[in-house]
């Protein structure tokens, strides 16, 4: 029963970060009004855009990844898991560095 809500588990959360990517590809309108306000450098500004779909696009990456690997252990290949624990160590990290930042700023 574990086993199949860890797998149940794995998949959803492959299926969130790939579904995310269209969500904060969308919201790149949403910082593209707020900027446009300030006198930035256009260099800055077409940057900006870069990684702004940069990130969509490795969530996008990493999504697919997540569900090929989790396609893959159904099968019974379990040799492709290490794929997902860099993934899970760059989401983890962000997660713990933002819930740390937010404690800072309620403290000021």
């Amino acid at each position: 029963m574990l086993k199949r809500a860890a797998s149940v588990v794995f998949l959803l959360v492959g299926v969130v970060i790939g579904l995310g990517a269209f969500g904060h590809g969308s919201a790149a309108s949403q910082v593209h009004a707020a900027i446009d306000q300030f006198p930035i450098d256009h260099h800055i500004h077409s940057t900006l855009y870069i990684v702004w779909y940069f990130v969509s696009g490795c969530m996008m990456v990493f999504g697919i990844t997540i569900i090929w690997i989790w396609l893959r252990v159904r099968s019974g290949d379990t040799a492709l898991l290490f794929a997902a624990i860099p993934i899970g160590i760059l989401y983890l990290a962000t997660g713990i560095g933002e819930i740390g930042r937010a404690s800072c700023r309620e403290r000021v």
